[in-house]
């Protein structure tokens, strides 16, 4: 019996001297133009936020106008020049530190995600690419069949009815290539499409030969939770910052009437009430660290409730792929090789052979797109909860 990942191996090696490895792929995409999108997109939404801390720059207030008293004479203008630059007096410093953190973390959630789904166009492509494998195999065997069939009927040893189902076996076959070369071929361009690669086939060896159970331990570091906790410490800050009694001052430096030095002056403007917009914002900010805080215990049973039935349906398929490759394709293999040997004993109907040969194949595929849908559920748990594929950890 042939490996399935021997069958792997064939395939990637037909296909291509200089096949591409995942690794590759993943590195690709980080570069690419969906990631760069992702990075200035996270950047551009914690600058926005962070513009409510920051103050505006030095500003000219000029005056003129006439007073009661005058220094020099009754009809001259007074007028007034000067500079004046607010000030935060309010403490920034945490939200700032929190913003930037959040970030960061935007940016690996967004490139976690193009990753995964990158990583789910690989193990399609490779899961069409081994079933083809499978197809070219079967339809090779066919052929060879068809003919040692043929040459049988000539000197009466087989019917007509056993040839014609042995070409229309091998003529089945031969449309089942042509619809998964076409579904790998769009696979194919999606892949190359999003990594943004000129790679010309793929390696697919390098994908887990078992399926396996992530680490307790990278769940629950999650850059999702770790996400949604700077965002509720984020939104605590921001909601402190907004009950400050005094946010901001503004201090100027000027002269009055004809720039005379000994009547330079300097002040300062100190807001005494906050008024019903500061007020309102105060209550906003309230009411956005209590939903981010929500948000966090939420996601957080959300999570633990979807960890625990993706592992329950992981040890499920990992259970029926041992199975399957262990106790059904063996004998279903055996079966094939008896009746093969009987059909041409004459001792069996090539129909019997034909019926084991599709029992034997429908395992095989079988096999395969049980590791394949493993592999893609694990994807689309890293992709939401932020977790970038690696080969690495895996193999």
């Amino acid at each position: 019996m042939i490996p399935l990942r021997l069958l792997a191996l064939c395939a990637a090696a037909s296909l291509s001297a200089a096949p591409v490895s995942l690794q590759t792929f993943l590195d690709a995409s980080t570069h690419s133009d969906a990631a760069r999108a992702g990075q200035y997109a996270a950047e551009a939404y914690t600058l926005q936020q962070r513009s409510e801390l920051l103050t505006d720059g030095p500003s000219l207030n000029a005056q003129a106008g006439y007073a009661d008293a005058k220094s020099v004479s009754k009809n001259a203008m007074e007028y007034h020049v000067s500079v004046e630059q607010p000030f935060r007096t309010a403490g920034t410093g945490r939200l700032e530190r929190l913003l930037d953190n959040g970030t960061g973390l935007s940016s690996a959630l967004q490139t976690a995600r193009l990753q995964n789904r990158v990583y789910t166009y690989y193990i399609d492509a490779c899961t069409l690419q081994e079933e083809l494998w499978l197809l070219q195999d079967a339809k090779t065997r066919g052929v060879q069949m068809e003919a040692l069939i043929r040459t049988g009927m000539e000197g009466g040893e087989f019917d007509r009815s056993a040839w014609l189902r042995s070409r229309l076996n091998v003529e089945t076959l031969t449309l089942q290539i042509d619809e998964l070369n076409s579904r790998y071929n769009e696979t194919f361009r999606l892949l190359r499409a999003t990594a943004q690669t000129e790679a010309e086939s793929l390696l697919c060896n390098d994908l887990p030969d078992t399926i396996t159970l992530p680490p307790e331990t990278l769940l629950a570091d999650a850059p999702l939770l770790r996400q949604l906790e700077n965002r509720h410490g984020s939104a605590k800050a921001l909601a402190s910052y907004r009950n400050s009694w005094l946010q901001e001052v503004t201090l100027a430096a000027g002269y009055d009437d004809e720039m005379d030095v000994q009547r330079a002056n300097l002040y300062v403007t100190i807001p005494l009430a906050p008024g019903s917009r500061r007020a309102n914002d105060r209550e906003a900010a309230h009411r956005d660290a209590l939903a981010a805080g929500a948000e966090l215990r939420a996601m957080r049973s959300e999570l633990d409730a979807r960890v625990t039935a993706f592992t329950a349906a992981q040890q499920t398929r990992r259970a029926n792929l041992e199975r399957i490759n262990d106790e059904l394709i063996p004998e279903a293999y055996e079966t094939t090789v008896l009746l093969e040997e009987r059909f041409m004993g004459s001792e069996a109907s090539y129909l019997e052979y034909i019926d084991s040969q599709k029992m034997l194949f429908a395992l095989l595929m079988q096999g395969v797109q049980l590791r394949a849908d493993a592999l893609k559920a694990e994807a689309g748990l890293f992709a939401d909860l932020g977790i970038t594929p690696s080969i690495k950890d895996k193999k």
